[in-house]
This record gives structure tokens, C-alpha cells and sequence, in this order.
């Protein structure tokens, strides 16, 4: 889903660091007053939002969709790391095995894992 609120036309740099801010558990009037401090911030707004800042409603609904994006892509990428460990685990114990049938065993093991 694509994004188009005041947030979301930020540079990747400075969603990034903002959600790592909401990650943890900066004050949103604090957040609020460092973005529209920043000049990538003001030239942004000044470009697309004429005469407007950024406001605590603007970060609550940045909450509600974009954050939880990004949430979400930090988890995958968690779990993609850990399985890159685990296969590189598996690898060893299963010389010579191929990929497919390290990551069926993966899967296996994970489906098991939820069931329980």
C-alpha cells in the first residue's frame, strides 16, 4: 500500500529514524517538534503542504499504517536472519543436503513448533 500523507513523503531516512523514535516509546509532542525542526522536514512541507507542519494527529495516523509497516518488514527481516543462522546450522550438520530439503526441515520444525 502506498502512503501519501505528510509523513510519508518524508525522506526513507527520516521515517526511518522516526519509527525507531516510536519503537522506543519517544513522547509524540517531542517527535512532532523534532520533524518540523528538520530542514528535509521544512523543505518537504514547504514544497507539498504549503503554511502547514506536521501534528500530533498527523503522527497518530502515522501509528495506525506506515509504523506498523514498518514493524512488520523489522520482523520479517528478524526472522529472515534468524533462519539464515539456523540454515547455515543446518548446513553444517546436513553436509552435502540440499537447500530444499534444509528449508523443509525449517518448515517442518516450525510448523511443529506452532502446533504445540
Amino acid at each position: 500500500m502506498t502512503r501519501t500523507g505528510k509523513i510519508a513523503r518524508l525522506p526513507a531516512s527520516v521515517r526511518d529514524e522516526l519509527n525507531q523514535r516510536l519503537a522506543d516509546g519517544e513522547q509524540g509532542k517531542t517527535l512532532v517538534k523534532r520533524l518540523n525542526a528538520l530542514p528535509e522536514v521544512q523543505n518537504v512541507l514547504a514544497a507539498e503542504f504549503p503554511a502547514k507542519s506536521i501534528s500530533e494527529q498527523n503522527l497518530s495516523e502515522r501509528k495506525k499504517g506506515g509504523y506498523r509497516d514498518w514493524q512488520a518488514r523489522q520482523e520479517r527481516r528478524q526472522i529472515i536472519r534468524e533462519m539464515q543462522e539456523e540454515n547455515g546450522e543446518l548446513g553444517q550438520l546436513l553436509a552435502g543436503g540440499e537447500l530444499n530439503r534444509q528449508i523443509s526441515m525449517l518448515l517442518s520444525a516450525e510448523m511443529a513448533r506452532a502446533v504445540r
